[in-house]
């Protein structure tokens, strides 16, 4: 009887570890996969998933994309080509840059080049910049950065400003100085240190945006003066800023009244229909003010080789209230298959710049 009861007590006692050790090998499996779970977020609040980054201890990668992007579309479906060793370690963030409250990421960092993956560690420091969506370089580039080597991703965009300090530092005291203003602290301090390295746009519009917070108004319509005069030094800047031009233009004259403004009008597409190869096509768009005020078309830009314009074509015009104007362009078909591209046009009007897709099939 003894030795029954003995037997008893054994078998009870291995299968209580057995149920332990299988408990602890289940546990170690969930815990494994939930630190491995591929997390990919869409448009939330930076400060939301920066702080979800730094509980969960991963690096934080925000996806600069648009909807109107094919080569965007592919390159967040490539995310899953990364090491599942790397996928472990970072949390992704698609934001589209289309939407105003997201149009910051882009004047933030001065660049328009659709998908940009920005990598922040998990304490919120900015680490790279990887523009492109070359798959196998873009990826390549985003492992290395997770490893700590960030030489792959050294921001490309120097030339646009003058700056005497490394962009990564600047570019994370420009986001920590937004990020005071947001709280409406006066930032005069960060900013003046920050203005004598960089004369970056976004830094000198947010200039202006404290001093008018701070009641300091001269100084605010002189820094929002200065704004808008960088934004005429490059027609890439009036595409990156141009939404923020009507609030500088409020700073300086606080009863600015956008509707009395000249307003350009063309339409936002046109398919231009089917071609044989090296065929070639005149087309013309139609411009018209649709403001109160007269508008100056200061400059055209045309996005390839394949678009050109028409003979006797000008690159500037003025409109007075109601005017309309014809503008010759020719079409070359360079390339077969489906052709998207882009002409801008840029103006003086409450909304200074006007894109309009062009697209064609090439047989």
């Amino acid at each position: 009887m003894r030795a029954f009861f003995y037997t008893k007590i054994c078998n009870f006692y291995r299968l209580t570890v057995v149920l332990l050790i299988g408990l602890i090998l289940c546990c170690i499996f969930y815990s494994c996969q939930n630190s491995n779970r591929f997390i990919v977020l869409f448009d939330q609040e930076f400060d939301y998933v920066q702080n979800l980054a730094k509980k969960k201890n991963k690096v934080l990668a925000v996806i600069l994309a648009r909807p109107d992007c094919p080569a965007c579309q592919r390159y967040i479906q490539s995310l899953h080509d990364l090491h599942w060793d790397a996928r472990s370690r970072v949390m992704f963030h698609v934001v589209d840059v289309s939407l105003p409250e997201n149009r910051w990421y882009v004047q933030w960092l001065a660049l328009e080049a659709m998908p940009t993956t920005t990598l922040f560690s998990p304490q919120g420091e900015l680490k790279a910049v990887v523009p492109g969506s070359t798959r196998s370089g873009a990826m390549h580039c985003i492992q290395a950065s997770i490893d700590g080597d960030t030489r792959c991703a050294e921001y490309f965009h120097t030339r646009i400003f003058p700056s005497t300090m490394s962009l990564i530092p600047l570019l994370n005291t420009l986001l920590s100085v937004k990020k005071d203003l947001e709280k409406e602290k006066d930032i005069s301090e960060q900013l003046k240190a920050l203005l004598t390295q960089s004369q970056h746009p976004y830094a000198i519009y947010l200039k202006a945006i404290n001093e008018a917070q701070q009641g300091r108004h001269e100084s605010a319509a002189a820094w929002a003066n200065r704004f808008l005069s960088t934004l005429q030094t490059s027609p890439h800047f009036i595409l990156m800023y141009g939404t923020l031009i009507e609030q500088a233009r409020i700073i300086i004259d606080p009863n600015h009244t956008p509707e009395n403004e000249g307003r350009l009008t063309v339409t936002n597409r046109l398919s231009l229909g089917e071609f044989e190869f090296q065929e070639s096509h005149t087309f013309s768009l139609m411009l018209i003010n649709t403001g109160l005020s007269p508008l100056l078309i200061q400059d055209i830009i045309l996005d390839c080789t394949c678009l050109d314009f028409g003979s006797d074509t000008e690159r500037q015009y003025i409109l007075q209230p109601g005017q309309s104007q014809s503008i010759d362009f020719v079409f070359m078909a360079e390339v077969r298959g489906e052709i998207h591209r882009e002409i801008m046009f840029f103006s003086t009007g409450v909304n200074p710049v006007e894109i309009v897709e062009i697209k064609a099939a090439v047989r």
